[in-house]
């Protein structure tokens, strides 16, 4: 009896300890956050400042109290996130003179991958070409979400050696990070289209190739389509369709009759593409292969040259409708299905 009752004054006891020391947390965590929300009101005015005169970073640098320096970075990030042209590369030096860039490389080498993954955004944001050769280094982080975080911040920084680094991960076969690379290269703009040019034409791995191939069309450079066309008769099949894809959206009528050739395909993927891609070049010539393609044994090869056909304006439409009165039930079934969908104002 005693040893339950000696239990249950311990027991009691621990829950009021845990009670006094939630108390405790709770106004202990409610005056850290008005301190800090002090120190950030504090702090607005000079960091606002910055965009009149970026040379007037004392107030930043002297007579800081503990954990300032975390607080002027948020301040200093948050700004540089609404900044642009000169003004953004005015911030890029403070960030570099109040030593925010050199700390975060520090942080990059941290045990902690959190802390890895933080540093890498704040310096893609910082966008400092001193941090490029780390974030680079960083691309081949242990951690999954560091290693994104590296790219994404490469391409924050639009530096050339960075931008080398995120072609060279985007061709890297083994990497996981390829077609995300692939968006944020996209985002660059035009700036990487003659190294990407370079490298679609000198590349021998599939899977680079691939990549490479779809960002052309992504882009829609017309300077790659003499280097695109080739790659219709590629042995791989997913390279066929994406550079079939690629030709569509770049839209050059150069590429009308190699896109024909291609609805001959063994591959019906291949050819669906191909179908696709003519409806959006609207090249006339691309007619009567369209037509020809509405008794495919393939339904989406049959479904792609009837809305393509339809892109092709007046000839096309009657074109549709001829077949659609016709009694071969394969090709004047996908014409009839097709003229009732856009009767109704639906789109593939």
């Amino acid at each position: 009896m005693l040893i339950v009752t000696l239990a249950i004054v311990v027991l009691q006891g621990l829950v009021l300890l845990t009670l006094m020391l939630l108390l405790f947390q709770h106004i202990l965590s409610g005056y850290w956050g008005r301190y800090l929300a002090s120190r950030k009101n504090y702090f607005e005015q000079p960091v606002l400042g910055l965009l009149e005169d970026p040379e007037r970073t004392t107030v930043l640098e002297r007579g800081l109290r503990p954990f300032d320096r975390r607080v002027i970075e948020e301040l200093l990030l948050q700004q540089a996130t609404e900044l642009k042209g000169q003004e953004r590369c005015d911030m890029t030096r403070v960030f570099e003179r109040l030593e925010y860039v050199s700390f975060e490389k520090k942080r990059l080498r941290s045990r902690a991958w959190w802390h890895r993954r933080e540093a890498a955004i704040k310096l893609g944001i910082m966008r400092s070409e001193s941090a490029v050769p780390d974030l680079a280094r960083a691309v081949k982080d242990n951690s999954e979400t560091v290693r994104l975080a590296a790219v994404r911040a490469l391409g924050e920084t639009n530096h050339p050696e960075g931008i080398k680094t995120l072609l060279d991960v985007m061709q890297d076969t083994e990497s996981w990070t390829g077609d995300r690379v692939l968006e944020i290269v996209a985002n660059i703009g035009d700036s990487v289209k003659e190294e990407i040019l370079l490298r679609l034409k000198i590349t021998t791995k599939p899977r680079a190739r691939l990549l490479l191939v779809q960002l052309c069309g992504i882009m829609r450079w017309t300077e790659a389509v003499m280097l695109l066309i080739p790659l219709l008769d590629d042995p791989d099949v997913e390279t066929r369709v994406s550079t079939a894809e690629a030709l569509g959206n770049i839209g050059d009528e150069t590429a009308d009759s190699y896109l024909i050739s291609m609805l001959q395909d063994p591959r019906w993927e291949v050819r669906a593409q191909a179908t696709k891609s003519l409806g959006l070049l609207q090249d006339k010539e691309a007619l009567m292969a369209l037509a020809n393609s509405l008794n495919d044994e393939s339904w989406w090869v049959r479904y792609n040259a009837a809305n393509s056909l339809y892109q092709l304006g007046n000839e096309g439409l009657y074109a549709l409708r001829s077949i659609r009165s016709r009694r071969d039930e394969v090709a004047s079934g996908m014409a009839a299905q097709v003229l009732a969908e856009r009767e109704l104002g639906l789109h593939p």
